[in-house]
């Protein structure tokens, strides 16, 4: 190894490779709240499969029904004013796994 930090020529491949590595749930979402990535963990977790997540509102997934209003809004607060506040925060919330059952 030379110290090279630089990803390998397949950027996507190893990112990909990264995150269904991760032993966290890993969901990127888009600034409509729409799933971008949804890696191995997130499965295992939420009971849904990475092809049913990505391409769906984040909020249709996993956020609790008494959630989505206040979620759909904080994310339209952010994207109008540009302030975050969950994110960079540490906070306890449910979510919602693909059975219905909920989780801390």
């Amino acid at each position: 190894m030379s110290g090279d930090t630089t990803p390998p020529h397949d950027a996507p491949q190893w990112w990909s490779a990264v995150l269904d590595a991760a032993l966290d749930c890993v969901i990127c979402m888009d600034h409509k709240g729409v799933v971008l990535e949804f890696n191995a963990a997130a499965e295992q977790t939420f009971g849904y499969t990475r092809d049913d997540a990505i391409g769906r509102p984040l909020a249709e997934l996993i956020i609790p029904e008494e959630k989505k209003e206040q979620h759909r809004n904080g994310l339209a607060e952010h994207l109008r004013t540009g302030v975050k506040t969950v994110l960079g925060r540490r906070i306890e919330a449910q979510a919602r796994r693909a059975n219905g059952s909920l989780i801390p």
